[in-house]
């Protein structure tokens, strides 16, 4: 079924009937660049636009006001400004808002993905698990708009964006109010009938129950595709109410009871049987995501009186923010937070100490040092450790700072030159359509395929210098030694190389798995997989960090030949002698005669005449 459109002109009375006039790619709002238009309805025209005091794209979503609707004008540039300084990631982000003739305009975040009506439409209904999420999401999102003393009044799977990256974001707040405007008494119906309460539908004013209604009838909608009531125009849904809607349990017999509870409930045609809050939905819905799980923390800051105990009353938007984040609630929680930090640099710390062991370990066995004529103690393994991760920091560093040059030239170039400023929107929007249809388990799925591709990738431009990094100096072949030598430049390149593979890889991961809800990650094996690949490359950087870049020994002479001490231990020497055939080294009496100590440190590998 077709997502309804909120545009019919006998749902809405006032602004929303006369749109803007048109506007195309170059045209200027205020300081605002027309890129593309994005879409069009009932409430206004909605435009990609360059923000030049931001400098970013924005959405920006123009409604025309009639000269007689001053106070409705007001109304709304009032309500933007409140909306502006709601701050909750799933609520889009409104940057500002401004009259300009009969004109309002609203820019705000410009979301690249989907939304819900066009996944559901394209890939069918969701599951209970998928839509609890969602519904948790749009739960906190509703506590954050309610608790600014904002209604949203167009709660649909229209107006519901799941970015590409699983974010869910509540948009379009066209017809929103603010709370006291909406308890003055009757108001003018705005929204969508079929998502609209039936108070609301007979004329009654606009509550936070009649959002809560519209959300469940979004959730019907999510594992349905179907409405609980149908009907193109409010006397169509009005009869339908009448005549009594459809049951969830009917349509999806399949789904949890508790999952059904909720949305039964949210649906309620008495708004006092209804949820008082979002934030009494929100724990409901939480108990269906954990369903046999033993209840966690409360969702509410203590002496906060629940939702549903009493009549519905706005909260401050910390409150709201505190249902996310309950660590600071209890004093106990610090000792917790203390404790999980230290445990991280204990981690860390024994990271570090591993990598400095295995370069180590690796270098000794290259060269045939035995524990008697190596410096191996937990020690200088840590200090390896650090030192080898000290370059590769610094370099990932700097092609951060690098790529932001890039962004900031590039996002310059397009204000510069609107034609690549269209070209790069139509590219931006195909790619987001594109990838924005991929889950994020066949995402993982995806990017687990390209780290194996490009480890092959590197493996075999450089198996030269991997080979070399294997072979055993005392009778390894001169020739696979020679990529090891200072003057070639491939290990340097193959280090960076590695270093952005594995940042790369690793900010691909956190944002597929810690900005994911958790019933859509990719699954547990995949993701291990991912870091399987990531501790290869890991590996591959580190192991022969010092045999590449510290092989430095004394130099001595033996018996004529250009020879390095490689360590001394109960008076024996064990040299090494590059120039001389298999074998190279040698165990010699520290005060053999032919042994002349030359006091000058040099690289093992570097070539000489």
């Amino acid at each position: 079924m077709n997502e309804p459109s909120s545009g019919d002109a006998s749902t809405r009375t006032g602004f929303g009937r006369l749109l803007p006039r048109p506007r195309k790619a170059g045209d200027t709002w205020g300081n605002l660049r027309i890129v593309s238009e994005l879409g069009r309805g009932g409430f206004g025209c909605v435009y990609k636009a360059w923000d030049e005091t931001l400098a970013r794209d924005v959405a920006l979503k123009i409604i025309r006001v009639p000269a007689a609707g001053a106070d409705v004008a007001a109304g709304v540039l009032s309500e933007g400004r409140l909306l502006a300084r709601v701050t909750h990631r799933n609520v889009v982000t409104v940057y500002g808002a401004q009259q300009i003739d009969d004109e309002i305009g609203l820019w705000m975040e410009l979301v690249n993905g989907r939304s819900l009506a066009d996944i559901v439409r394209h890939d069918g209904p969701f599951g209970a698990e998928e839509a609890t999420l969602v519904g948790s999401s749009l739960a906190r999102a509703l506590a954050a708009v309610h608790a600014a003393g904002l209604l949203h009044r167009d709660v649909k799977a229209n107006n519901v964006m799941r970015e590409a990256g699983g974010r869910i974001v509540l948009m379009d707040f066209g017809a929103g109010r603010d709370t006291a405007a909406g308890a003055r008494g009757r108001t003018e119906i705005a929204g969508t009938p079929v998502y609209m309460a039936p108070e609301v539908l007979s004329g009654h004013a606009t509550s936070p129950p009649s959002d809560l209604y519209s959300l469940g009838v979004l959730l019907f909608y999510l594992v349905t595709g179907r409405y609980p009531v149908d009907g193109q125009t409010v006397a169509d849904v009005l009869l339908a109410h009448g005549a009594g809607r459809q049951l969830l349990s009917d349509l999806r017999p399949d789904l949890p009871d508790t999952f059904v509870r909720v949305v039964e409930r949210a649906l309620a045609a008495d708004p006092a049987e209804r949820y008082r809050s979002a934030g009494a939905m929100l724990r409901e819905l939480a108990e269906v995501a954990s369903r046999d799980a033993p209840p966690g923390p409360s969702w509410f800051p203590p002496g906060a009186q629940e939702p549903g105990s009493g009549p519905w009353t706005p909260r401050m938007p910390s409150d709201v923010w505190r249902q996310d984040s309950t660590a600071s609630q209890a004093p106990s929680n610090t000792a917790i937070v203390v404790w999980r930090w230290g445990a991280a640099a204990a981690a860390v710390l024994v990271l570090v100490w591993t990598l400095g062991f295995l370069t180590s370990t690796a270098f000794n066995q290259v060269l045939g040092r035995t524990a008697a004529f190596s410096d191996g103690t937990p020690l200088t393994w840590l200090t390896w450790g650090v030192r080898s991760l000290v370059a590769p920091a610094i370099f990932a560093l700097l092609a951060i700072l690098a790529l932001r040059v890039l962004l900031s030239l590039w996002q310059a170039l397009r204000r510069l030159v609107p034609l690549v400023g269209r070209l790069a929107g139509r590219t931006g929007q195909r790619m987001a359509h594109t990838f924005g249809a991929l889950r994020p388990p066949a995402l993982g799925q995806l990017l687990l395929m390209l780290q194996i591709a490009s480890v092959a990738v590197v493996w075999f431009l450089f198996r030269d210098l991997i080979a070399a990094f294997t072979k055993y100096v005392d009778t390894a072949d001169a020739a696979a030694l020679l990529p090891l030598s200072p003057a070639n430049d491939a290990h340097i390149i193959y280090r960076a190389l590695l270093t952005l593979m594995l940042f790369g890889m690793a900010a691909a991961w956190y944002r597929l798995w810690v900005h994911q809800p958790p019933g859509d990650r990719p699954d547990r094996i995949t993701a291990a997989g991912g870091l399987a690949v990531m501790a290869v490359v890991l590996l591959m950087l580190e192991v022969p960090y010092r045999l590449t870049y510290w092989p430095e020994f004394e130099r001595v002479e033996f018996a004529g030949a250009r020879c390095y001490l490689l360590g001394e231990s109960e008076g024996r020497l064990l040299l090494h002698c590059p120039d001389k055939m298999p074998p190279r080294n040698s165990l010699v009496p520290e005060d053999d005669a032919r042994v002349e100590r030359l006091a000058v440190i040099e690289n093992i590998f570097e070539r000489r005449p």
